[in-house]
C-alpha cells in the first residue's frame, strides 16, 4: 500500500510448498485445476465475518475454542464427505469452493469462486484466518469455524487486480470505501478508467470566515491531481476527517463505476496508516 499497500494487506514471501491430499478414507477428493506457478500471496485482510461450513474439523483438532487458523482458498474442485454430520458437497456442483488448512480440506464457503479463479489465473494464492467456534450438536459435534474476509467483494477483487501495488501496503491499513459521482470532482480523472495515487494528500479546505460550516476535504495526488472533494453530507466523511487526524500515509485506488440510471463515477478506495 503504502497507502496501497495498507489497503491491501499483502505478503511477498515465498509460500511453501503445500501437500494436497486427491483421496482420503473419509471421502474427501480434490481435484487441482491445471498447473500453474502460484508464486504469490495475498492474506485477505478481516473485517466481514462468514460462516465456513465444516466438512472435516480433523485437520485442527488440536485447536481450542477461540483460536485463530489459517485457512487457503483451494484452487480446484473438491468433494468433501463428512463422517460426523453426513453431508456432502460438490463445489463444482454446488457453486461452492473448498477451504484448506495445513493443505487439507475443512469446509467450503458458497461464492467467491471468481474471486479464487481471478487470483489463480495472477498466480496469488489466497490466504486467510478463520476462528474456532464451538461443537455443533445437530452436525455431529462437528467444530464451528468462522471465516474473516474484507468488508466487500470488491474490496477483495481490487486486492487481487492491483497486488503488486497493494503489496506496498501493511497489513494495519484501513480502508474506506465510496463512490464519488460529481462531475466537477472527478473531472481529471476521466482519462482513464482506473487510477493508483500513491502518497496522496488529504486536507481540510479552509471555511469562509463566519461560516459555521465544516470544512471540505480534498484529495490529490502527489502532482496535484484532483481525486475528490468530500464535503460533511458525505456518509464517509466523519471517517475521513478522523484518518486525516490520525495517519501519516494515504493511498487511493479509483475505478470508473455506471450506476443502474446510467450516471458515470468513480469508486474510490482509500487506504491509510
Amino acid at each position: 500500500m503504502g497507502f496501497l499497500s495498507k489497503l491491501l494487506g499483502l505478503q511477498q514471501a515465498k509460500p511453501k510448498p503445500q501437500k494436497r491430499e486427491p483421496a482420503r478414507k473419509n471421502g474427501n477428493f480434490l481435484k487441482p485445476w491445471p498447473a500453474k506457478p502460484q508464486t504469490k500471496i495475498l492474506e485477505l485482510p478481516g473485517g466481514f465475518d462468514r460462516t465456513l461450513y465444516v466438512y472435516d474439523d480433523s485437520p485442527f483438532s488440536t485447536a481450542k475454542r477461540g483460536d485463530t487458523i489459517q485457512v487457503e482458498f483451494f484452487p480446484g474442485e473438491a468433494t468433501l464427505l463428512s463422517k460426523k454430520s453426513g453431508s456432502a458437497v460438490d463445489t463444482h456442483k454446488d457453486a461452492a469452493v473448498c477451504l484448506l488448512h495445513k493443505g487439507r480440506p475443512v469446509g467450503v464457503v458458497f461464492d467467491y469462486r471468481n474471486d479464487v479463479r481471478l487470483a489463480y489465473d495472477k498466480g496469488i494464492r489466497l490466504l486467510a484466518t478463520a476462528t474456532v467456534g464451538r461443537q455443533l450438536p445437530d452436525y455431529g459435534n462437528i467444530r464451528a469455524l468462522t471465516l474473516h474476509l474484507p468488508t466487500s467483494r470488491s474490496t477483495t477483487r481490487q486486492l487481487i487486480e492491483n497486488y503488486e501495488v497493494n503489496s506496498k501496503v501493511p497489513k494495519s491499513a484501513q480502508r474506506i470505501q465510496f463512490n464519488e459521482w460529481d462531475e466537477q470532482d472527478f473531472e481529471q480523472l476521466t482519462g482513464r478508467s482506473s487510477w493508483v495515487f500513491e502518497n496522496a494528500r488529504l486536507e481540510f479546505l479552509p471555511v469562509p470566515k463566519g461560516s459555521s460550516a465544516k470544512p471540505h476535504i480534498l484529495a490529490s495526488s502527489a502532482e496535484g491531481r484532483k481525486v475528490f472533494r468530500l464535503t460533511a453530507r458525505n456518509s464517509v466523511y466523519k471517517d475521513v476527517a478522523s484518518a486525516i487526524e490520525s495517519s501519516a500515509e494515504f493511498l487511493i485506488l479509483a475505478e470508473r463505476r455506471t450506476a443502474g440510471d446510467g450516471r458515470v463515477g468513480y469508486n474510490i478506495t482509500l487506504a491509510h496508516w
